[in-house]
């Protein structure tokens, strides 16, 4: 740096004040601070070597567009401030350099702008450079002599803009850290509060015994599983998987799993085509326009009288659950409605049917037979399907733990990529 300054001020004197200047600012700044203090002090220690009366700081974000962070402005050139460094600084990118000028009323950068009328007399910009180019530009306007700014002053200018562009990219990279680590801390708060969604254990019915589970490929995710006592003898229970995942996908899961739980009643007033209705008119509101099915889910609700063993559900567009016999034999129950959330003429219609003693009703999303190995191979059904015979006798919990297990053997080292949820019912 002193040599910088010793080539572009040759005069001791100058080099000296300009010397004192510099490590003013670089005592006085952090780049640990916020940016805001960091400019203003450059802009103050700016205005005060050169007798200048006004100024402003502009840093360069995306789409080369530059976001002003301190300004030192009187009302009439605060209020003129887009039109002027816009001008400045399409400049300052193409020449990287500074600029200065002591009659606006005759420079061509601006032609057709009265800058005399809100009380431009003289105008001074640089750039400030970093290793990876410009990321911002320093104005300083009004020299308070006479004469106007000088050639010393320009580069006095253009090494302030050198010398503490690091700085000040510094301070950006750390308050974007900042900002990362709180996103980070809400995040992992969300999947906190996403796991206080799902039912806290399992449930354990002289009848019947019922184990769930989800794995979010994300902190958070688009699927669930719920269930609840309606009464003495009847468990309500749900499964979905929202189109998408992360956070978009977390927020549709619990606007569906909300809507869901607002129509619960005892079962001889339960309304499982309006809870269905209700689900699909809620999330046609925040399709998209682009993309109708953004904010649909497949999801299958129902209860199962433990006593009866009867069970009354809808399917709607989701995977077939599963009924695996104490023989080992494995039926599918029958087909599904369409989806929730695609279409505002739906129709939805409530399916039946009696389990028996022994029985295991499995029910999952397909991030259980899509999960994939390192070769890209599926999981798939049919190995679901051996699992489910094999363990068909174990408590859900037990089951469920065991195809955990074979899903992340089977993928290795390849990375979770879809939400994983399952529901396993057993009727004692």
């Amino acid at each position: 740096m002193q040599e910088d300054i010793n080539q572009m001020l040759p005069n001791e004197a100058q080099n000296q004040d300009v010397m004192r200047t510099l490590l003013d600012i670089s005592t006085a700044i952090d780049s640990m601070d916020p940016i805001e203090k960091i400019t203003s002090i450059i802009i103050d220690k700016c205005l005060a070597h050169i007798r200048a009366s006004q100024g402003a700081i502009f840093i360069l974000e995306e789409g080369d567009r530059f976001r002003t962070y301190i300004r030192k402005f009187s009302t009439a050139i605060e209020s003129f401030e887009y039109h002027l460094s816009t001008r400045l600084s399409g400049w300052i990118l193409k020449y990287r350099k500074a600029y200065l000028c002591n009659n606006p009323k005759s420079d061509k950068m601006f032609k057709g702008i009265n800058l005399s009328k809100i009380g431009i007399n003289s105008i001074l910009s640089a750039p400030f450079i970093s290793p990876k180019g410009i990321i911002g530009m320093l104005t300083i306007f009004n020299k308070k002599a006479p004469e106007g700014f000088t050639d010393e002053d320009k580069k006095f200018l253009a090494i302030v803009g050198t010398q503490t562009a690091k700085v000040i990219e510094n301070a950006r990279l750390y308050e974007q850290e900042k900002e990362l680590i709180k996103i980070r801390e809400e995040i992992i708060l969300a999947k906190e509060i996403q796991k206080r969604f799902l039912p806290s254990g399992n449930i354990d019915h002289p009848a019947c015994e019922i184990h769930g589970y989800n794995s979010p490929a994300k902190d958070v995710g688009g699927d669930y599983y719920d269930y609840t006592m309606l009464d003495e003898n009847n468990i309500f229970v749900s499964i979905g998987d929202v189109v998408g995942k992360g956070i978009p996908a977390a927020l549709l899961m619990a606007h569906a799993q909300a809507t869901i739980r607002s129509k619960l009643r005892p079962p001889e007033h339960i309304d499982l085509l309006q809870i269905a209705e209700d689900l699909n008119g809620g999330l046609l509101q925040y399709s998209l326009p682009n993309d109708p099915f953004a904010a649909t889910i497949t999801t299958i609700f129902g209860y199962l009288n433990c006593t009866s063993r009867v069970l009354r559900f809808i399917n709607a567009g989701h995977p077939r659950p599963l009924i695996i016999k104490s023989d080992g034999n494995i039926m599918e129950l029958s087909e599904g409605n369409t989806i929730i959330g695609a279409f505002d003429d739906s129709c939805f219609s409530v399916r039946e049917t009696v389990l028996e003693n022994g029985d295991l009703l499995f029910m999952y999303t397909d991030g259980i037979t899509e999960a994939a190995n390192e070769n890209e191979v599926f999981f798939e059904e049919e190995r679901l399907r051996k699992l489910l015979i094999h363990y068909r006798t174990e408590h859900p919990r037990v089951i469920i733990n065991r195809i955990v297990e074979s899903v992340n053997d089977f993928s290795g080292t390849n990375v979770q990529h879809d939400d994983m949820t399952m529901v396993a019912i057993r009727i004692k």
